[in-house]
């Protein structure tokens, strides 16, 4: 397997202000995309691939990138995820949309 560098970065920027009043924010992101699916990671288990990841030897998975959580611990029974929610990730009330959590709480691999 090939070595992973930056699994991804996140960048905010504030532009003009439109007549609400409130600055207009973009975020950007980018990602490494997946690796060409061969026998040799087709073939490992899901333990495996969460450890690949975490030693970069595969990329995170996307949706970590774009929702802003990552991936810190894999053993046995156990994947540990930690999560940035920035404020593009709250819903209308100011809280954290439940989409964020949903996904953290979720988030699984469906191999063996």
């Amino acid at each position: 397997m090939s070595t992973y560098g930056t699994r991804y970065q996140t960048r905010y920027e504030t532009s003009a202000t439109p007549a609400t009043g409130a600055p207009l924010r973009s975020r950007t992101h980018t990602w490494q995309p997946r690796p060409e699916m061969t026998p040799e990671i087709l073939g490992t288990s899901g333990l495996e691939v969460l450890r690949a990841s975490l030693e970069g030897e595969l990329p995170g998975a996307s949706m970590m990138s774009t929702l802003g959580f990552r991936l810190t611990e894999a053993a046995e029974g156990v994947a540990v995820f930690e999560g940035d929610p920035g404020d593009h990730l709250l819903n209308p009330m100011g809280t954290v949309h439940g989409g964020f959590l949903a996904t953290c709480s979720t988030r699984r691999s469906t191999r063996p």
